[in-house]
């Protein structure tokens, strides 16, 4: 049998080996703990009824699909710790395919398998994935966006036909991820400035045939998400519980969240966490004199993921009048860090 045969079928068993390791990590002590304040709050919504529990996210901080799945849910298993956070369990579990899938693309299978292992023994990862909360379900449909983002636009490149489908499946994630964190956003951001960005550097023809298709995918997926705005606007809040961070703590914060999964105290890991921040920052430099093409472009990307998101995180939980301010909060990066593991990988 060639190698070439046999490389799939290597992939596929070390990508089960590793969810099975993912699994077991997410599921231990799962139901362990009582639920804390955020979580029973959402058991609370959905005993209001999906009418009733809908129009109570409209007026709060964040859209309603992970409500609408935890609903479903609770009516089939019912209320326990261990069942309702099941479900991400779940969404952090796919998250892992979907990092080799997106490393795979953009580097290679080597660097793909690698932030898959990384993505699975994340502390940061496995901490969210235990958690009955929406983060996970964003960073999944966040993942998942990026993914077919790529996928399709790799395809116009190479001018395969009908490349154009792969907008169908791009368009329905990104406008999962809008209902379930109005965050995700970023993510899109971060799509349509690369995609910018990439277009410049390709013929005016093909470049305006892909911006062209690329609009229409935005305006739908802006359209499919208008119904959710007409109804929360007018109910959203305007109130804060932010107080001015500095942006250095920041960055801390973001760094040692995403490479040891801790948020708290995070003065003591400086150092540590400086060695990861200097891997990183090494290995792009390196991959980017040694690469061309396609590999810088894939580190413009994943450039773009981990610095643009936090930036606007930051801004938006620095005190304001308008709509809702939170408290800054390793969680809300969450939805981005795929991207931070994947560059880890490369490194």
């Amino acid at each position: 049998m060639s190698r070439r045969r046999v490389t799939p079928w290597l992939d596929l068993a070390l990508l089960l080996g590793i969810l099975c390791v993912g699994f077991a990590l997410r599921t231990y002590l799962l139901g362990a703990q009582n639920l804390w304040w955020d979580e029973g709050l959402a058991v609370w919504a959905v005993r209001k009824g999906l009418v009733g529990m809908t129009l109570w996210t409209a007026s709060d901080v964040h859209p309603p699909l992970f409500f609408w799945g935890l609903f479903a849910l609770t009516r089939v298993a019912g209320e326990g710790e261990f069942a309702a956070r099941f479900p991400s369990v779940i969404y952090g579990l796919l998250t892992i395919p979907l990092a080799y899938q997106l490393g795979r693309r953009l580097v290679g299978r080597r660097v793909g398998l690698l932030a898959a292992l990384l993505v699975a023994l994340s502390r940061f990862h496995v901490w969210w994935s235990q958690e009955m909360r929406m983060y996970m379900l964003a960073g999944l449909l966040g993942t998942a966006s990026l993914y077919f983002m790529v996928r399709w636009w790799q395809q116009e490149r190479d001018g395969a036909p009908r490349a154009w489908r792969g907008l169908i499946p791009y368009v329905l994630a990104s406008a999962g991820a809008l209902y379930t964190l109005y965050l995700s956003i970023l993510i899109i951001v971060v799509q349509n400035a690369f995609l910018l960005i990439a277009g410049l550097q390709r013929p005016a023809a093909e470049r305006w045939r892909v911006w062209r298709r690329w609009l229409v995918g935005q305006v739908i997926t802006a359209l499919l998400f208008v119904p959710w705005l007409l109804l929360a606007l007018p109910r959203m809040q305007t109130w804060s519980t932010s107080e001015p961070f500095r942006f250095a703590s920041f960055i801390r914060l973001y760094l040692t969240a995403l490479t040891l999964g801790i948020s708290t105290h995070v003065e003591r890991y400086t150092w540590l966490v400086g060695l990861f921040a200097l891997l990183c920052v090494a290995g792009a430099l390196l991959a980017w004199k040694r690469g061309q093409g396609d590999a810088r472009r894939a580190l413009l990307l994943l450039a773009l993921c981990l610095g643009l998101p936090p930036l606007a995180v930051y801004f938006l939980t620095m005190p304001r009048g308008l709509f809702y301010s939170p408290h800054v909060e390793a969680r809300y990066l969450l939805p981005f860090a795929p991207p931070f593991y994947l560059l880890l990988a490369w490194s």
